[in-house]
């Protein structure tokens, strides 16, 4: 399914020239590829030299383990050269255990990925739909939108200009898109016999295959021509060096594979698969394997691996590697390890709910103790710096070296952090919650990240309120109230602030009064009620006034900015 030289296309005159390197997102792909000629000749409709035919939003839609992801990391890495403004790529996790990302989140990572600043992203969702068509008005560029829900959460990022192309996968069929937006639609089906050979050969190696095959052929109709099983069985064979007649006997007689006749039963199915893939493995690793059921977000590092399993660095980094080298855990970035969904939900099964908790008990200390750390490196007035953190540290403790090392930590870390909150929250580790939440806060609110944030403060509001703290309860409906009151929310900003006045009211909180306070003015003279905002801003400016006064008369250090320099920053 080869092209010739990309379509030549004249350049606009005042083209300009990217701030940064271009993007270039997509994921490693598998380390084989079979089949799918048809395919991959329908996809070539993005990059058709024939204005015609050439397509702008192919989506590829299929059942779950059917190789959707594999065939557009595929075409997109065979067809980079047609893309020279370079390729975006984010999951969607539409179909996930993780929650689904939002169009308005995804709109910010991309806009940061072109260059816009970080401080500069539009809140509002319209808005940065608007400024990211902008910015992609003359590029040639992909964008590949994987593991999509619904037509709404992508039609946002599905760019105006036609010399971009999207490549969308999902399983759901997508019909709106089809219907409104003129996207064309790819149905994918389970392998063909032949292609599912191929696989298993590329998996095993020929010479197994050729030695076998009608064992082979056998074995790939068990499967039910399904790419995720193939590969999982291959992964078996090559574990545990058996015959592939051998091994097909023992899958009947477990009535484990055999279910992938069933049509709608392919999870279970591939379950029987992963079984056989966990048993294979020593003691230790099959620890590892079910203790990364518990992390809140996608992947971890060797580091994080440690904590949640109580060893060296050196140790779980083995381990890793070792679930890797077994199809059970997959490194979705460089040094950066995490569960496929089905394997997630299967790891899940197997922890036992002590187990569970202990690990959760171990990482979530650990992302406390580095998030208090980081926070106090950059954030020096932030809430975070002024409470210290409970618990021990970490059996592998990251040493942030510098303002540098701890940013990128929490940049590397966002999504496991914000994920830890809401976990923590929800599983009755709610002191570790809120902690967690107000070291956060000043990397969520400066760096822009008002989705995760809304989500922290609101998980941090329960937890608080479980713990009986009306001062970090306070905190919270502050952080909710800002949250807010940058997306245009106003009215229930109003609610939040007025609510956040009375908890800083109850618990004492100063401070905290006087930001709620400010934060009504503030949000009453957006709604052009000056005299109200007036009033308010008012008794905002009395009340830190008097608070500077008893602060001076303590020798405490107070500050004339009540609540600016008083360890909260209003998000």
């Amino acid at each position: 399914a080869g092209l010739g030289a990309p379509a030549e296309r004249p350049a606009p005159a005042d083209r300009t020239a990217p701030a940064g390197p271009l993007p270039a997102q997509l994921p490693a792909m598998a380390g084989s590829y079979v089949g799918r000629r048809r395919q991959m000749r329908e996809l070539d409709a993005l990059v058709s030299p024939d204005p015609a035919r050439r397509a702008h939003v192919v989506a590829v839609v299929g059942a779950p383990g059917v190789g959707k992801t594999a065939l557009a990391k595929h075409w997109a890495h065979a067809r980079r050269e047609h893309f020279e403004d370079g390729q975006l790529f984010v999951d969607l996790r539409g179909h996930s255990p993780l929650p689904t990302l939002r169009p308005g989140d995804v709109l910010a990572q991309f806009l940061r990925a072109l260059g816009a600043p970080p401080g500069r992203l539009p809140a509002d969702e319209d808005e940065a739909a608007a400024l990211y068509r902008t910015l992609l008005a003359d590029k040639q560029m992909l964008i590949v939108l994987d593991n999509a829900r619904d037509a709404e959460q992508v039609r946002p990022l599905i760019p105006g200009a036609r010399g971009c192309a999207v490549v969308i996968t999902s399983r759901s069929r997508l019909v709106g898109l089809v219907a409104s937006d003129g996207a064309r639609q790819l149905a994918l089906d389970v392998l063909a016999p032949d292609e599912a050979r191929q696989l298993l050969a590329g998996t095993i190696g020929e010479s197994r295959v050729a030695a076998e095959e009608e064992a082979a052929r056998r074995l790939v109709r068990v499967c039910g021509g399904l790419p995720l099983a193939i590969r999982i069985a291959g992964a078996n064979l090559l574990a545990r060096n058996v015959g592939i007649a051998d091994y097909c006997d023992e899958l009947a007689g477990d009535d484990m594979l055999s279910r992938l006749h069933i049509e709608g039963d392919r999870r279970s199915t591939v379950r029987a698969a992963f079984e056989l893939s966990y048993r294979a493995l020593p003691g230790d690793a099959q620890r590892m394997f079910r203790l990364l059921s518990v992390v809140p977000g996608p992947d971890l590092t060797a580091d994080g691996a440690a904590a949640l399993a109580d060893s060296t660095s050196a140790c779980a980094a083995g381990l890793l590697v070792s679930l890797t080298d077994a199809h059970l855990v997959r490194e979705r970035a460089p040094g950066r390890f995490g569960l496929h969904d089905l394997l997630r939900s299967y790891a899940r099964e197997l922890v036992s709910r002590e187990e569970a908790h202990a690990a959760r008990q171990r990482l979530f200390d650990w992302y406390l103790y580095h998030a208090d750390a980081a926070a106090r490196l950059l954030y020096p007035a932030g809430p975070g710096a002024s409470d210290p953190c409970a618990g021990s540290g970490p059996s592998a403790a990251l040493v942030f070296s510098d303002q540098g090392q701890a940013s990128e930590w929490l940049d590397s870390e966002r999504e496991n952090l914000a994920g830890a909150v809401l976990q923590a929250s929800g599983a009755g580790f709610t002191t570790v919650a809120w902690r967690l939440a107000e070291s956060l806060h000043g990397y969520l609110a400066q760096g822009m990240y008002t989705g995760d944030c809304l989500k922290v403060a609101t998980a941090s509001l329960f937890a608080a309120t479980a713990d009986g703290e009306p001062r970090a309860q306070a905190s919270a409906q502050l952080r909710r109230a800002e949250c807010h009151r940058s997306l245009a929310n106003t009215a229930q900003a109003l609610e939040l602030f007025g609510s956040a006045l009375e908890l800083a009211r109850q618990a004492g909180w100063h401070d905290g009064q006087v930001l709620a306070l400010r934060g009504i003015g503030a949000a009453h003279q957006e709604n052009g009620a000056g005299r109200l905002a007036r009033d308010y801003l008012s008794q905002a400016r009395e009340l830190a006034r008097r608070g500077s006064a008893a602060a001076g008369a303590t020798g405490e250090n107070g500050g004339e900015n009540g609540g600016e320099d008083s360890g909260w920053n209003g998000g």
